[in-house]
């Protein structure tokens, strides 16, 4: 059976169910570029949040810490060393984490030791004195000269000191610090400790657990 058009043209069936076909790709391709143009326009037109730009300064700072790390103590830890910080907030419970990593090869300190050690240098990046648990000046290499605590990541440059003081008392409250030492010869071992930002204590786990 054939269809004819109105200018006097047939079209078999076939001919016809082409069309449609042809017609549904299309509306699906205009579809799928309206969806992308919709998508690329929301990551653009998305303002970043202070918790955004402090968490990008944070993990700027953290990975500056590793680098120094290693290049300072490396060799005084084992004979291989590799460190990894990264900071995340937790949305569920409104923390912020802060994390550290740290896998040696025959190493020459307790898992113990080194867990403490890396931890002190944690709170140093942050602004916080180690030996003391106290806010410090020069919390990391992207602090502007005025910000000498935690706050100084989440803070505007021009900022007043009264509302940088209540952001540090904020983040005083939610951030938390945990690092994990890999031992991996002669015999793998994994030793943890954390503890909190204004302090200079840690909680160790067990460091001799062995899998």
């Amino acid at each position: 059976m054939h269809t004819t058009h109105s200018n006097g043209r047939s079209f078999t069936p076939f001919c016809m169910e082409m069309v449609i076909v042809a017609l549904a790709i299309g509306t699906n391709v205009l579809a799928a570029e309206s969806q992308t143009k919709t998508s690329v326009d929301l990551i653009v037109n998305e303002p970043a949040t202070l918790r955004d730009l402090g968490i990008a300064r944070l993990e700027e700072s953290l990975m500056e810490f590793s680098r120094t790390y290693v290049e300072a103590k490396g060799t005084s830890i084992a004979r291989r060393v590799s460190l990894g910080a990264s900071a995340a907030y937790i949305a569920r419970d409104k923390t912020i984490s802060v994390i550290a990593s740290l896998v040696v090869d025959d190493a020459q300190r307790s898992g113990k030791e080194i867990c403490r050690d890396v931890l002190s240098g944690l709170r140093s990046t942050l602004g916080v004195n180690p030996d003391t648990g106290a806010p410090q000046a020069g919390g990391g290499p992207n602090l502007p000269a005025k910000h000498t605590y935690i706050g100084g990541y989440f803070s505007h440059v021009d900022d007043t000191q009264q509302r940088i003081a209540t952001v540090d008392a904020v983040l005083s409250k939610i951030v938390s610090l945990q690092v994990a030492v890999i031992m991996r010869s002669p015999e793998l071992k994994v030793a943890n400790c954390k503890g909190a930002l204004l302090s200079t204590e840690s909680v160790v786990m067990d460091p001799s657990l062995t899998q």
